[in-house]
């Protein structure tokens, strides 16, 4: 048995290839944060330099065991597969694939904080307020605990990948253009990027007290991010890999923030791959999208 050094909370038990679920709490949270952990089949706990990582955030109302629903979540994953395994569509894809990839979900889904803004989708961040630091916990908490009791997600950035849909996709392209040293692959799916703060309303970007803070939502939205000469330059040298994913008849217009920031982007030299379907729904481009996420850390 595991537990959590530093940390209160559900002690799990690692097996190979199969599900691992916990809570930690993080001294800057007033209540327990839980997260699922799968594992590859061939998991190696001595495997030299560890299994590579995708980090999937969850996002509003979404628990952290999302990843076991991927018809709800990803839409990718055939009928049949459903009745042999337990293991979401994604990991299915990284079998098929040969990938020995592990899935972290974290998720902030029925935490007091949420329950107190439950109407913002500003939630992947650390908040002005101090009552939640969500972008801390999961850059300097939830990562290394993990890294300490499994044999996955090394120090090497190209290793680790972060993806998220919706608001959770706005806090994947949020940490990964702020942390290239952290995550090598950075994966927006549908991501709620929103295009100005004037637009904010429309897309509940409200993450403190709910209302809106222009100096917080310049640092962490991703056009604005993408737009800091410093982190051009740290995305160039550390090779980012950025995909950009959306819908151009989804009604909450992912695409209008997408198209910015790709804009941003190109105009900066940065390489990235930014794709926008005729669909509409969110769980429509993740076929596509979702697969070739992992695929560029194995």
């Amino acid at each position: 048995m595991y537990a959590a050094a530093g940390y209160s909370g559900m002690p799990f038990t690692v097996h190979r290839g199969t599900l691992k679920t916990a809570q930690i709490t993080y001294e800057g949270f007033s209540g327990e944060v839980p997260f699922t952990l799968v594992l590859p089949e061939a998991y190696d706990p001595d495997k030299e330099g560890g299994h590579p990582l995708l980090v999937c955030l969850a996002g509003p109302g979404m628990p952290d065991t999302m990843i076991l629903e991927p018809q709800q979540v990803f839409g990718f994953m055939d009928p049949s597969d459903l009745s042999k395994s337990q293991v979401s569509g994604i990991m299915s894809r990284a079998k098929a694939a040969n990938l020995p990839l592990a899935l972290l979900c974290a998720t902030c889904a029925g935490h007091p904080q949420m329950a107190e803004l439950s109407n913002t989708c500003g939630r992947w961040s650390d908040w002005t307020n101090g009552s939640a630091n969500w972008e801390t916990f999961t850059v300097k908490e939830l990562l290394p605990h993990v890294r300490e009791h499994f044999n996955v997600g090394s120090d090497n950035p190209a290793e680790v990948a972060i993806t998220g849909i919706s608001s959770a996709g706005q806090g994947a392209l949020r940490f990964g253009l702020k942390h290239p040293d952290v995550f090598g692959v950075v994966c927006g799916l549908s991501a709620a990027i929103t295009p100005t703060a004037k637009a904010a309303d429309l897309y509940l970007e409200h993450p403190n007290d709910g209302v809106l803070n222009e100096d917080d939502f310049h640092a962490n939205n991703a056009i604005s991010i993408a737009s800091n000469p410093a982190a051009q330059q740290a995305l160039k040298e550390h090779g980012t890999k950025i995909l950009i994913d959306c819908g151009g008849r989804d009604e909450l217009y992912p695409y209008a923030g997408a198209e910015m920031l790709h804009r941003v982007l190109a105009d900066s030299g940065i390489e990235h791959e930014y794709r926008l379907g005729l669909h509409g729904a969110i769980t429509d481009s993740h076929a596509r999208c979702g697969v070739s996420s992992h695929e560029r850390v194995a």
